[in-house]
């Protein structure tokens, strides 16, 4: 039921106040007001702006000796609210023209246009599939989804239907006892260091500069210049990390005889960023040194996916946890909920502490 003189979205049934234009949960627009009845007492700034929290995450590589990569700590997880900022600026309901699950007629078979007032979520909402696997149908044909999500334009047309969002990578199969040297083609002679990137699942990747020669110079060199986090929190041990930011909300009702808020779910949109080593100099180097390095390359790369892949599986958990609870539980259960998070994350390096000795360096170290 609406708030007094409020309304309740036709997409998602939260009751907003009267002067919202869009719904406060999907954003669609507000439809035609008429019949507006509810429950007094709710003030845009004070209740609804202590129940938005962003999270931000960081989880880690990092190197423990001469060529080992190992277990970080991870780092900067917090939950802390956010003011409700201004809400969207949008033109029009809904046509007539609508079907029930929020494609038109004119839509070209498995995509639909995107019009003034959608969100990704609400397309979702509307479709009946999550918002990250619509993001992820999308991302090849509109890249930003990767760093903006909720940032998505009228006139885009998504695709809707497809495979399912798949898992990250296996981990790489290694033989109980490392081999003893690795398989080197081209002899001794130098070689042109070639640009190497990783992708990093659901993650946008940036990438820092490192230079060396010997494992022993990469660890002083990724030291020296991987980035502090967007929190200001240094690395000094990581080869690599990843850093989600997560954007999450409740959904919640009122009683309409006691003024109860009771929450319903939760809403969130995740991001990720990868902040990986390139390899920049010398220009030419040692063919064992460059095979060596393809293979950190390699488990890196599924390192920091199943940093993704463990916080995508707790993101799906968030909802269950906050349902038929008090409103005012929010800030406490979301932090509960992070604590567990960060205990997964820091379980998952603690079990990846010894990988490196999968890769001893056995080629020369000065050439």
């Amino acid at each position: 039921m609406p708030l007094e003189g409020g309304w309740s979205c036709p997409i998602c049934n939260f009751p907003n106040l009267a002067g919202d234009v869009a719904c406060y949960i999907c954003h669609r627009a507000r439809p035609p007001a008429e019949g507006e009845l509810g429950v007094p007492g709710l003030t845009e700034a004070t209740d609804r702006s202590r129940l938005r929290p962003i999270l931000v995450v960081g989880a880690g590589i990092t190197l423990l000796a001469v060529a080992a990569v190992a277990a970080a700590a991870v780092g900067g997880w917090f939950a802390n609210p956010e003011p409700l900022g201004a809400l969207p600026s949008v033109a029009e309901p809904l046509g007539s023209d609508e079907a029930s699950d929020g494609v038109r007629p004119s839509d070209a078979p498995g995509t639909y246009t995107v019009r003034p007032g959608d969100t990704l979520y609400s397309i979702a909402f509307s479709l009946g599939v999550s918002e990250a696997q619509l993001r992820w149908w999308n991302l090849d044909q509109y890249p930003s989804l990767r760093t903006n999500p909720r940032d998505i334009a009228v006139g885009w047309v998504l695709i809707i239907d497809g495979p399912p969002m798949p898992t990250p990578t296996p981990r790489p199969t290694r033989a109980a006892t490392p081999s003893p040297a690795l398989t080197v083609t081209g002899g001794s002679a130098l070689v042109a260091l070639p640009v190497l990137g990783v992708d990093v699942w659901l993650a946008s990747e940036r990438y820092y500069p490192v230079t060396f020669t010997n494992p022993q110079e990469l660890k002083a060199s990724a030291a020296q210049n991987i980035p502090a986090d967007y929190e200001g929190d240094t690395h000094p041990d990581a080869l690599a990390y990843v850093e989600p930011t997560l954007d999450a909300e409740p959904t919640y009702v009122f009683n309409p005889n006691t003024g109860a808020c009771t929450m319903t779910g939760a809403t969130y949109s995740a991001t990720y960023e990868a902040m990986l080593p390139r390899w920049v100099s010398p220009p030419s180097v040692h063919p064992t040194l460059l095979a060596w390095w393809r293979q950190l390359l390699d488990h890196i790369t599924w390192h920091e996916s199943q940093h993704v892949h463990i916080f995508e599986e707790y993101l799906g958990e968030l909802g269950p946890r906050v349902t038929a609870l008090p409103c005012g539980l929010w800030q406490t259960l979301v932090e509960d909920w992070t604590s567990d998070v960060t205990a997964a994350q820091a379980a998952f390096d603690a079990s990846e502490a010894n990988w490196y000795q999968n890769y001893p360096y056995t080629g020369p170290w000065d050439w």
